[in-house]
């Protein structure tokens, strides 16, 4: 990573700010930012035990990001309308196997450009926490949502992901899977998985994860008193 762009998240982490990456398509660039940001907060609340998680959830809700983006462009380009269920099914087929070809990467920058579509991490500090956002700026098709919904709570109940796989394995894209698979991660570390949400905004789709570090941490959801909702 570039020692000015390092020298520019330190700047921005110190003072406190709100921190922003965005790419059309995410690469090497905002991946090695994500990461340094990440390190970063964590170790100035003396949290580094968190990475492994927290980098594995945000990794999980940015490729989702992703996907919904690259899946729209591919359905756009193909001429497939979302509600023809047997023609939308087989273009996910095709979606699956074109994402394996070489030069896919490029085409997908190349469209995103195009059609002004862009993923976005975000990290926020807090009074006693941490917030972590991934956006995309697509709606979420009503469908899509259900299906996310319904993996979210899944992963609530099952023990582990092999548990999930069995209970929730279907021939779809796999929307919700990054949802589930972020849930059983904070799980796993202990975190309270309330505190991870999904929802939609002017317009945009995006997943956030509200990390507690000290005990008067207030959540956007109401969790508590004197708690905002979002």
């Amino acid at each position: 990573m570039p020692a000015s762009l390092e020298r520019k998240l330190d700047s921005t982490i110190d003072a406190g700010r709100r921190l922003r990456l965005r790419s059309v398509l995410p690469g090497k660039a905002l991946t090695e930012a994500m990461r340094y940001a990440l390190e970063r907060l964590l170790a100035r609340h003396s949290r580094e035990d968190l990475y492994e998680c927290l980098h594995a959830c945000l990794v999980e809700i940015l490729g989702n990001a992703t996907r919904a983006n690259m899946k729209y462009l591919y359905m756009r380009e193909a001429g497939v309308d979302p509600a023809d269920v047997e023609r939308y099914r087989g273009a996910l087929r095709d979606f699956k196997a074109e994402r394996k070809e070489r030069g896919w990467h490029r085409r997908y920058r190349r469209l995103a450009r195009d059609a002004g579509l862009y993923v976005e991490v975000r990290f926020e500090q807090t009074a006693g926490g941490l917030r972590i956002f991934a956006e995309n700026n697509l709606p979420l098709r009503p469908e899509d949502e259900a299906r996310v919904r319904q993996r979210f709570a899944g992963a609530m109940v099952v023990s582990d992901l092999v548990e999930f796989y069995m209970s929730h394995a279907d021939d779809s894209e796999g929307e919700g899977l990054g949802v589930a698979l972020a849930t059983l991660y904070l799980r796993a570390e202990g975190l309270d998985p309330a505190l991870f949400r999904f929802g939609q905004s002017s317009g945009a789709t995006f997943a956030r994860i509200e990390i507690p570090l000290r005990e008067d941490f207030v959540s956007l959801r109401g969790r508590g008193p004197g708690a905002r909702e979002s």
